[in-house]
């Protein structure tokens, strides 16, 4: 069980280093999840045997920078990409250039926006990363 899955990496390296060797005895394994970001999803399908099982699937459309987003005009994309980098240089996407606007109740994941949980010295994130 997790909250998030945004790359998939953190899920495939724990299957490498430990789920793998002691499932081999279980037919099914499952990763139950709240949300699940596509390229995540598709990395823990191509490089474990989990199944992924998650509630709610978030696709291109809800990464904010993505052309297949439209819940932001050009302008406000243009707008958050330039407090983005105020907030984090080097990663204003977020990890893995995932650029989504996810919160939850208790941590912002680090494939979030960066002006939601990054913070610089000119930068006070909305939702500080514990």
């Amino acid at each position: 069980m997790d909250d998030f899955i945004g790359t998939g990496n953190q899920a495939v390296t724990a299957w490498q280093k430990m789920f793998q060797e002691l499932t081999t005895e279980i037919s099914n394994v499952y990763l139950v999840t709240i949300g699940a970001f596509r390229d995540g999803s598709e990395r823990i399908r191509n490089d474990t045997r989990m199944q992924l099982l998650t509630h709610r699937a978030l696709g291109y459309r809800d990464s904010v920078f993505h052309d297949h987003c439209n819940h932001f005009s050009t302008n406000e994309k243009s707008r958050i990409l330039h407090y983005c980098k105020i907030a984090s240089p080097a990663s204003p996407r977020g990890f893995g250039d995932c650029a989504l606007a996810i919160v939850l109740y208790h941590q912002c994941p680090n494939n979030s926006l960066a002006v939601l949980h990054a913070s610089s010295q000119a930068w006070e994130p909305l939702f500080p990363r514990s």
